[in-house]
Formats: C-alpha cells, structure tokens, sequence
C-alpha cells in the first residue's frame, strides 16, 4: 500500500499518458522510456506503476476522464475513490467508524480506532486474524498519510471534505459505502 507525496504527481503522469495512448503496456512502455517518475531504481518504478494502475483501472470511464483534467484538489479526491476501491478495509473504516463518529459530533481520530476497528473486524474476518501487528500498523500509517493528504484529518481532527461538484456527480458516489467513506 504504497502512499508518499509523490504518488498522486505520478498518478495525474500516469493518467495524462493513458489518455494520450488509451493503452495500458504502452502506457507501462512510455512511462519506463521516458523515465516519468524521474527514479534511479527499476524497482520503484515497477511497483509504483502497478499500484497507481491497480488503482486507476477500478475508476468509471466518467471519473478517469474527469482525472485527466482535473484540478490538484478534485484529483486528490478522485485517487481517494480509487483507493477505497482497492482498500476495502479503509473504505469501512471510513463508512463504517469515522462516518458514524463524525455523525455523533466526535471529531477526533487517532491511530488507535484504526486498530480498534480492524479488531472488531477480526471476529468476522477469519484472513484479518492472522495479520500481524506490524501489517496492521503500516495499514494504520498509510490510513492516516492518505487523510492527512487529502485534508480530511488535521492533527487528530476530521474535517469532511467539500467535494467538487463534478466529483459529487461521479457514478463511483451511487456506492453508498464509498459515498459515506468521503463522510457525504
């Protein structure tokens, strides 16, 4: 699960290609020629490409359309969707825990209610048993740099995001689990 402040740059790369060639190997082909992410180590390539098209390949041609145009605030909230595509278990923590906390009036989000969450979740999710702790704090890591991000945790606060109208249109928000995830 791969989140650093480079990620949505080279995404919004990634996009801006894939809507010139309509192809993803020769995306893949273009982006590794052209040395897009401007990275010394294949690897890091490889596994960047893989996760931010992992991502993209989930949006509806209407939200990957609106991407490839989008202001840096609304492609910040179109990634978000993708990745609570790819990531369910932080789309839940999002409808499920952080909605209904924030429906309440509690604001405050610490890491501790991500691990609390997936605890609760372990009784009905027989792979999560197994999952050490330290996977379960990377996950809480990238959990809360995503939020922090995106805007919508500021220390240990939620602010819910005003979404742009045209993201607030995308087919993605009939979901209501990915709606609620976005505190909408």
């Amino acid at each position: 699960m791969l989140s650093r402040p480079l990620m949505l740059k080279r995404t919004l790369k990634v996009v801006e290609i894939h809507s010139e060639t309509g192809d993803w190997n020769l995306t893949r082909e273009t982006v590794f020629s052209r040395d897009v992410f401007q990275s010394t180590k294949v690897a890091t390539v490889k596994a960047d490409f893989g996760e931010i098209k992992r991502r993209l390949v989930t949006l509806s041609p209407e939200a990957f359309e609106l991407f490839s145009r989008a202001t840096a605030d609304t492609a910040k909230y179109i990634n978000l969707i993708a990745i609570f595509t790819v990531y369910p278990s932080f789309r839940g923590f999002m409808s499920d825990s952080v909605y209904h906390r924030v429906q309440m009036g509690n604001r405050e989000l610490v890491k501790m209610h991500y691990h609390q969450y997936i605890e609760e979740l372990k009784y009905s999710h027989e792979e999560l048993r197994y999952k050490r702790d330290v996977t379960i704090e990377k996950s809480a890591q990238f959990v809360f740099q995503i939020l922090r991000e995106t805007g919508i945790v500021e220390g240990e606060r939620v602010i819910p995001p005003l979404l742009p109208y045209e993201v607030a249109g995308l087919p993605e928000l009939n979901d209501p689990g990915i709606k609620r995830a976005l505190l909408q």
